[in-house]
């Protein structure tokens, strides 16, 4: 289980060995990621590796990604990077789904209720930040689903020297820059 101790600097990583309900209950958040993966939570009593053996999921790629959503510190060791490049590709396609879809439409909501509740309470000064922010975040997204994940997929299966200079430039200029931007927004 993964547990990061500021104080002590110590990080325990999440393993195949882990039960899955373990992980969910210490880090519910996860049960979003999972849901992205295709992981049924009916399994209560598998370990990881189980639970991605009966999904027909990628045991590094899976480690990959939980380890490195609930530690941001966690640095992949060699050993893990060992899974389809077109698989990481996927989820992260089904991440920006769940954000266009599930997550920016309930926050959307969240802001109608509030301004129902009291109209007088500023949230509309808050909601043009945030349908600003979300707006830039959809572009960027789209952007990477139309552009950048093809063009990856592409160099990887064709295993092309060819670089695509506008993507070559987005990815060094602004792609961080534009994921810090939209989650300083959004924490605003």
């Amino acid at each position: 289980m993964i547990i990061f101790d500021a104080k002590h600097k110590k990080m325990n990583i999440i393993t195949q060995d882990n039960k899955l309900a373990d992980i969910v209950r210490k880090e519910f958040m996860l049960f979003s990621i999972l849901h992205r993966l295709g992981i049924n939570m009916a399994y209560d009593n598998l370990t990881i590796r189980q639970a991605c053996d009966r999904n027909n999921i990628d045991l590094n790629l899976f480690l990959l990604i939980v380890n490195t959503y609930v530690s941001p510190e966690y640095t992949p060791r060699d050993e893990v990077l060992n899974f389809s490049l077109k698989d990481l590709i996927d989820f992260l396609g089904k991440s920006h789904e769940a954000f266009k879809y599930d997550y920016l439409p309930t926050m959307k909501n969240l802001f109608l209720k509030i301004r129902e509740l009291d109209p007088r309470c500023g949230i509309e000064m808050v909601n043009d930040v945030y349908m600003k922010a979300q707006s830039m975040f959809v572009k960027h997204i789209n952007y990477e689903n139309k552009e950048v994940f093809p063009y990856v997929i592409d160099v990887c299966i064709n295993k092309s020297k060819a670089l695509n200079r506008d993507i070559l430039d987005f990815t060094n200029s602004s792609e961080h820059a534009e994921h810090s931007q939209f989650n300083e927004e959004l924490c605003d």
